[in-house]
């Protein structure tokens, strides 16, 4: 995988120490296209305020020569001191650098302005908050974002309302001042990438339901940062044409000729560990799903229905799970095994109730079923639960290097660990890189194989075992177990 660190400095604004090119263009889209727009400024109007934002943006104003840069910067640090609650310092900066601005920095500005403003009881606030055109989706964002800092901020009649005439903005004036880019001047270097020079075309994607804070929306943002030739246009409404779209809620590619489904499908896993359980001569088997995975519970009771002695399928999430403690076969030597299907998050939860239902570690087996591994179960609140539990997982955020990366790379930038949809995020914008310039390239949610329209991930198998030790042994996801049996783990 590409150095995430390095490349993401191609794309988010002020993540380098070199000089900001403000650059902006129209592109001229279908009547069913109503809304597009360059990410770099929206990302960063949109992020969560970091210290470090505040000098890296006096910097560029005290350093700079350009006024068009200047006031962009200076619009961006009255934003940060907005975020942040030091309002007579958002004000300071607001009202020397917004008025030369045009198009989604002005609108920004002028929505944090009108938000102090309003505190304040200031009459103005109207005036200005009329340059702010409601329907527009940034304004939306921004004015919610006003509306959590309290009543006294809250911009909320311009959700519904036009507060007096949007400002009209000249597509050549965007062009010269509206959203500004980062460029770093990189030497040649070999990647791990190799790039076909006949294939040199900028790669535009239209992304469409989803907003600024899915996970998987932030991972389309560090994937475009891997190449200055990728441009994201965010759509508000249905797009019904272009040669490359991303829906963030279903997380399917289209393409003109086919569509791909990147979302994690669980049945490959549910498949082998069946296998496994029906060779463990278990006594009772106990399938625990909540109401999200229902339908991978019901496939995995169809395939052990007729082959085990008690079988249960169970909402492990409802009160009646617990009752299952006085259910299963209490006599001395009977194996218990539990298969758990969700989220990592979710297997939290659903552990220490089966350690409640069957208190004799000795004698009950547990699998487990989750979308992502990231290590939390290592520690001290988790860790006793989970040992000796087998996990399945899809990406090993934990121990597989192109997925570390990737992680250490969002938790730099947003501040937390993402989950499976991040993840997902960037490899659907990794895979649309690949067809149209790119012969190769590294996915981080364990893409073994994209064939038509169907993704194939290996399976990452891992026991934390009796020295809370981890063990990882991956099977690929083609594996047949009725050709391979199952061998257990080895150190």
């Amino acid at each position: 995988m590409l150095e995430l660190k390095s490349r993401l400095k191609g794309l988010i604004l002020l993540y380098t120490g070199l000089s900001l090119v403000i650059s902006c263009t129209l592109s001229q889209y279908p009547d069913s296209i109503e809304q597009s727009y360059n990410i770099s400024v929206r990302y960063y109007i949109t992020k969560e305020a970091e210290k470090t934002d505040e000098t890296k943006l006096k910097d560029v104003i005290s350093n700079t020569a350009s006024d068009n840069i200047k006031n962009v910067a200076g619009t961006l640090l009255g934003g940060y001191y907005y975020k942040i609650g030091e309002f007579n310092k958002s004000k300071k900066y607001l009202n020397k650098y917004v008025k030369d601005l045009h198009g989604d920095i002005r609108t920004a500005g002028s929505v944090w302005m009108a938000s102090i403003l309003k505190s304040e009881n200031n009459p103005e606030y109207s005036k200005i908050a009329g340059e702010v055109t409601s329907n527009d989706d940034l304004s939306k964002f921004l004015i919610n974002k006003s509306c959590d800092k309290g009543k006294e901020f809250c911009l909320k009649e311009l959700k519904d309302t036009k507060m007096g005439k949007p400002v009209k903005v000249n597509p050549k004036d965007i062009n010269a001042k509206e959203a500004p880019t980062i460029v770093k001047k990189q030497k040649n270097k070999k990647t791990s990438d190799s790039i076909e020079d006949r294939k040199p075309k900028q790669l535009r994607i239209s992304v469409v339901e989803g907003n600024y804070e899915d996970e998987a929306f932030k991972g389309i943002i560090l994937a475009a940062g891997n190449d200055n030739r990728t441009a994201i246009d965010v759509h508000t409404d249905t797009v019904e044409s272009g040669n490359y779209l991303i829906n963030i809620k279903n997380q399917k590619v289209h393409l003109q000729d086919r569509t791909i489904n990147f979302k994690i499908n669980y049945k490959p896993a549910v498949k082998k560990i069946a296998q496994i359980v029906k060779d463990d001569t278990c006594d009772d088997v106990v399938v625990g799903v909540n109401d999200q995975y229902v339908d991978e519970g019901i496939y995995a009771k169809s395939l052990l229905e007729g082959k085990i002695k008690n079988l249960q399928f169970e909402n492990y999430e409802a009160e009646s799970f617990k009752s299952l403690r006085y259910m299963l076969d209490d006599t001395k030597n009977a194996k218990k095994c539990f298969i758990g299907i969700g989220t990592e998050k979710e297997m939290t939860k659903f552990l220490p109730l089966v350690r409640y239902i069957s208190p004799s570690e000795k004698m009950s087996k547990i699998y487990i079923i989750t979308d992502i591994y990231t290590g939390i179960y290592e520690k001290e609140d988790f860790i006793d639960y989970f040992k000796n539990v087998e996990i399945f997982t899809f990406i090993n955020a934990k121990n597989e290097k192109n997925s570390n990366n990737f992680l250490k790379s969002y938790q730099k930038i947003y501040t937390k660990k993402p989950g499976s949809k991040a993840f997902i995020g960037y490899d659907m914008v990794r895979f649309l890189q690949k067809e149209v310039r790119y012969k190769n390239v590294n996915y981080v949610s364990s893409i073994e194989d994209i064939n038509e329209n169907k993704v194939r991930r290996k399976i990452h198998r891992l026991i934390i075992d009796e020295m809370l030790q981890v063990k990882v042994k991956d099977l690929p996801s083609n594996e047949d177990l009725n050709k391979k049996p199952y061998q257990g783990f080895t150190n």
